[in-house]
């Protein structure tokens, strides 16, 4: 399927002069070089939406009418309010919460969507660390209310122990390689992901 999708978009060869809809998951997103004029996505993290975004207009040349700008469509999955419980659980309803379970990342990204124009590349980090800085993450949480401090609580100490988990199985290049594979051995590789 990548294959199929690199030789319909990637900007470095002979693409079909028709148009061309594909339906893809993140690998889509994170792993091609693809070249689109038009972008729709459900509601993600905006570092994630970043990544998203790089996908369209990446090469140089003419454009079909109509396509001269690159487009995205960001899918409003409404009020987050109604993903969340009064004690800081996630409602199983779908939508972005199926994948992203930090929804004041998520509130985070659409007050940075609902802001106006946003300019990339220039707008990166400042965008980036709106939506993933702890203090910042904290603020939107407080802003939401009770159960929204609840359930940043929940995804920090979780994020937490990712992360405690990622600074034990991670190699120490101050030692020899043997001293640092056994640091990686006190821990579980399925417990390992590659993003923490």
């Amino acid at each position: 399927l990548d294959n199929e999708i690199r030789r319909l978009l990637c900007p470095a060869l002979d693409r079909p002069s028709m148009g061309v809809a594909c339906v893809g998951t993140q690998t889509v997103e994170q792993s091609l070089d693809i070249d689109a004029d038009l972008l729709v996505t459900d509601l993600c993290p905006a570092d994630i939406l970043i990544q998203r975004l790089g996908r369209l207009h990446r090469a140089n040349g003419s454009r079909p009418a109509g396509c001269e700008l690159p487009v995205a469509i960001i899918l409003d999955p409404g009020d987050l309010d109604g993903f969340v419980d009064q004690r800081g659980r996630i409602v199983a309803r779908g939508g972005p919460t199926a994948v992203y379970g930090n929804l004041a990342m998520l509130q985070a990204t659409l007050d940075v969507l609902d802001g106006g124009e946003v300019a990339l590349p220039c707008q990166c980090r400042e965008i980036v660390e709106r939506v993933t800085h702890p203090e910042s993450l904290a603020s939107v949480a407080a802003s939401r209310g009770e159960k929204w401090l609840l359930h940043y609580k929940s995804v920090s100490s979780v994020d937490e122990g990712l992360s405690a988990l990622a600074e034990r199985s991670s190699i120490r290049w101050d030692l020899s390689p043997l001293e640092g594979r056994n640091r990686i051995g006190s821990v579980e590789e399925d417990d390992v992901r590659t993003r923490i």
